[in-house]
């Protein structure tokens, strides 16, 4: 199952280029506080990394029980992944993209916290590794991405742009996107120290972009705020990324008293 759904978020990214999804276009008229286009090919390395996991949990004999626990809510956010692009190019549904983008986020944790029940000691290394990097990709950038949509839904109901108020919800968004960030950071860290650095990265670099939007924008406030944002989410991963979790204390102790 979740091969066929891993296959068909290539495909439906074929299908969108053939039909014209507005999802990485510059819109002018839109929130400032969003990516410019390229920031979008993470999407490239997000499908890669899913794809090359979900072809070898296929293919694989070890862990059977942990591979499928995993399985199911990834595929379930590949799913997500195709409904959304499709939503994307019809103008008079993108606001659906908003709990699509929740439901992929809630399952991605899903499959987070099975991982972290798995017993990936028994994978090979270089699996356990593509787990992680698909998995804090995916997750990091849904958990900005949520609320950059969000952004995009509230302008397109009438939110205004300009002015006082207009600055100020979007900042808004963005710091709910980088609290978003260090709540997940910690969630990680309880999974695996890679999966955390690679949740941070990923989160990071979608702020970062966010601040090179609202600078091509004209927003040098907003992209001030964005890019201070983004340093913190970074200075947060270093110091989550770098705790001993309860498990590594533990051991530690027990070393100790030995």
């Amino acid at each position: 199952m979740l091969l066929f759904f891993a296959i068909g978020q290539p495909v439906s990214i074929g299908i969108s280029a053939v039909v014209g999804s507005s999802f990485t276009r510059d819109n002018p008229e839109g929130p400032v506080l969003v990516p410019p286009g390229p920031a979008f090919s993470i999407w490239g390395l997000i499908v890669t990394l899913t794809g090359v996991y979900s072809l070898w949990q296929f293919f694989a004999r070890t862990d059977a029980p942990g591979r499928a626990s995993i399985a199911g809510p990834l595929a379930v956010a590949a799913v997500g992944f195709s409904v959304w692009l499709g939503l994307a190019s019809l103008p008079a549904l993108t606001a659906l993209t908003v709990p699509v983008f929740v439901v992929m986020g809630a399952a991605l944790v899903l499959a987070a916290r099975a991982a972290r029940d798995a017993a990936t000691a028994s994978w090979p290394r270089w699996a356990r590794g593509v787990l992680w990097g698909a998995l804090g990709t995916y997750l990091g950038w849904t958990a900005v991405a949520v609320w950059l949509n969000l952004s995009t839904t509230l302008v397109d109901a009438g939110a205004p742009l300009d002015r006082t108020w207009g600055t100020t919800w979007q900042l808004l968004l963005a710091a709910a996107a980088a609290g978003t960030a260090v709540a997940l950071l910690l969630f990680t860290r309880t999974v695996s120290r890679a999966l955390c650095w690679v949740f941070g990265l990923t989160t990071v670099y979608a702020l970062a972009f966010a601040a090179v939007g609202a600078a091509t924008r004209g927003a040098p406030v907003a992209s001030a705020v964005a890019a201070v944002l983004a340093a913190a989410v970074a200075i947060a991963t270093v110091f989550v990324a770098q705790r001993p979790t309860a498990t590594t204390r533990t051991a530690a102790r027990g070393r100790a008293l030995a």
